[in-house]
């Protein structure tokens, strides 16, 4: 059983296949009459047998880049992340992201016991979801 933390960064509301931003702190949004006609969904993962995990600076700390430059979003989209794996996490582990570039995040892992050789193993990896505009 795969065990997931997820973060949640945005309100979002999806039916029939439209999406409806509920609250955003872009600028666009706030000014136009129907940004639903440029708001976007974009999805994906490292794959578990494909992520690259690198090990942070400090003991406890992984670490994966996303690029999100296919999503065709034209302002910084917000985020949302989660944690795969092929067996149950036995530690909690906290899951954080930083803007790198303006497509580029870096997705942290920090807890007790975690090495990019037990991520490899276990078969971990990054789901996410990005919400943003395409014009």
């Amino acid at each position: 059983m795969a065990t997931k933390c997820v973060l949640l960064f945005i309100f979002l509301s999806v039916t029939s296949g439209s999406v409806t931003v509920l609250n955003s702190e872009d600028f666009f949004i706030q000014h136009t009459k129907s940004p639903e006609k440029c708001s976007h969904v974009c999805a994906g993962s490292t794959r578990r047998l494909a992520t690259e995990w690198e090990a942070g600076t400090g003991k406890g700390v992984l670490s994966v880049e996303i690029d999100l430059a296919g999503c065709a979003f034209k302002n910084v989209p917000s985020l949302v992340v989660s944690l795969e794996s092929n067996t149950d996490l036995p530690v909690p582990v906290t899951l954080s992201s930083s803007h790198l570039q303006k497509f580029v995040y870096k997705v942290y892992l920090t807890g007790k016991k975690l090495s990019v050789r037990r991520a490899v193993e276990e078969q971990w990896g990054i789901d996410w979801v990005a919400v943003g505009y395409t014009c």
